[in-house]
């Protein structure tokens, strides 16, 4: 708990008790048992009486700023040191608060829908985890489900759903409990690997669009939501303490990152991880850009251009047929990794870790190490697999697709043909022969003499056939620009 110390006169108590109490605030993201990011001086805010003398008190420094006429303040803390129990004081007048157990580490921001929120227990090997998940240098954020009209200053503790919500805890067999599948799996990997201490800041909610994650600033870029984004200039202060509870759908542009994200700029980070885009199937073009956009903002908001992002790319899902007919999801997955392209951002293939039907699968213990390894090899710079291997290039020759991959690929399926199609000039997709040499592939038709195009794994739940040596997965491609009815933009 963090401990309020008030030192006023017993006589004065009374009068003094509105006047002081409160004055001295800080948002939820700052609590015992924090994580504080490594290697950096971190942002630290709140606020006190206006034009008052604030002093922090940290690793044996002292540290001192002026709030202004509204009574907000911010400064820099002294880089932390690692396997550290610090102490944080603030104090302002009469006010002192106190927060303990607090370490430096890695602080990541999970976010997205209901794949990322999918909680532990629920994974596969879940309960297992649970057993072992004492770890006092792994802790959780859970930021409480609220939306807003306006950006807030602070998270809504009113909404908090599980007893971890609002506040860092310690990995243990009742904190995972409440936790996100992927993002434990993804710390525990990283601890394991590099025993650094790892925190999760996990900002994710089942069913919802990017739009909802995304400031005002993103989402004026796009005509689509001006009809809505004028609707929500509109509404008053009033209108955002009535929409900021968990009963209200967050589907309104800009309603997640005002109750959930802006409070926690710019709380000192790693690097971001992103499962989302099932919600946004339906206009993966647009996606593109908006998710392209989200990152740019995000690395904006943290004052940080090379912010690390490490996107999951949906997996597999509705029904497995020959004929590939659910093409908004192969669409979608296409710009996901055109987004993480053009943000220079890593990309985590799960084409083969998918199933039918089924828009939530359980082995999220793959994914969480998935997204750890892309970690582990561009941020730790360990020797470890990683990067998925990518179509470099393609020609035809003599009747044949050619196409050369960023690496050696290797043939997993006993099903030869499934998953690789080719059209001639009629753009009519086929069941295509290949054979692999290296980090080549050849693929053909004998009804199509002069191919056009190559699909591979392009579909909703399509067979993963193309695996590196690493055994992770082809990322799914096509070799044409055709376009799609699924979007207009296309």
């Amino acid at each position: 708990m963090v401990k309020i110390i008030r030192k006023i006169v017993l006589i004065l108590s009374f009068i003094t008790a509105t006047v002081f109490a409160g004055t001295l605030r800080l948002p939820a993201v700052f609590s015992d048992n924090m994580i504080l990011q490594r290697g950096q001086k971190n942002p630290i805010w709140g606020e006190a009486l206006p034009n008052s003398m604030v002093k922090i008190e940290f690793n044996h420094q002292i540290i001192k700023t002026l709030s202004d006429n509204q009574g907000k303040w911010n400064t820099l803390l002294p880089k932390p040191k690692l396997f550290k129990n610090y102490n944080l004081t603030i104090s302002n007048n009469s006010d002192t608060i106190v927060f303990s157990n607090i370490i430096a580490g890695d602080v990541y921001y999970a976010g997205g829908q209901s794949n990322m929120q999918f909680k532990l227990p629920k994974s596969e090997g879940g309960q297992e985890a649970l057993r072992i998940s004492a770890n006092d240098e792994i802790r959780f954020f859970n930021v409480p489900h609220a939306v807003a009209y306006t950006p807030q200053p602070d998270i809504t503790k009113s909404a908090c759903e599980t007893p971890i919500d609002g506040r860092w805890v310690c990995s243990d067999s009742i904190s995972a409990m409440h936790f996100s599948a992927v993002a434990y799996y993804f710390a525990r990997k990283i601890y394991l690997q590099t025993k650094i201490p790892v925190g999760i800041i996990n900002v994710s909610w089942g069913g919802t669009p990017i739009e909802a994650h995304s400031s005002m600033n993103v989402n004026q870029q796009f005509p689509d939501f001006e009809k809505q984004l004028e609707l929500i200039r509109t509404k008053s202060v009033s209108d955002t303490l009535k929409i900021n509870t968990k009963k209200e759908t967050p589907q309104l542009p800009s309603s997640i990152f005002n109750a959930m994200i802006h409070p926690l700029i710019p709380y000192g980070l790693k690097g971001v991880l992103w499962y989302q885009g099932e919600h946004n199937w339906n206009y993966p073009k647009r996606y593109e850009k908006q998710l392209t956009a989200f990152i740019n903002d995000f690395r904006t908001n943290w004052n940080n251009k090379n912010l690390p992002f490490i996107v999951v790319q949906l997996p597999g899902i509705g029904l497995r047929d020959t004929v590939f007919r659910d093409y908004y999801w192969a669409f979608l997955r296409e710009s996901q990794e055109n987004a993480v392209k053009n943000t220079h951002s890593n990309l985590c293939v799960t084409i083969d870790l998918g199933g039918d039907g089924n828009l939530h699968p359980a082995n999220k213990l793959e994914v969480g190490e998935r997204l750890a390894q892309l970690a582990l090899k561009n941020a730790y710079h360990k020797n470890t697999p990683s990067t998925y291997s990518y179509l470099k290039s393609f020609k035809v020759t003599n009747g044949k697709m050619m196409l050369t991959f960023s690496q050696i690929i290797t043939q997993k399926d006993a099903e030869a043909f499934s998953g690789v199609t080719i059209c001639g000039s009629d753009s009519i997709f086929k069941k295509a022969e290949i054979s692999i040499c290296g980090r080549r592939l050849t693929v053909s038709n004998p009804e199509i003499s002069n191919p056009i195009a190559v699909r591979y794994a392009w579909g909703g739940n399509p067979v993963a056939l193309l695996f590196d040596i690493n055994n992770l997965p082809v990322c799914p491609f096509r070799t044409d620009n055709f376009g799609t009815k699924t979007d207009g933009s296309w």
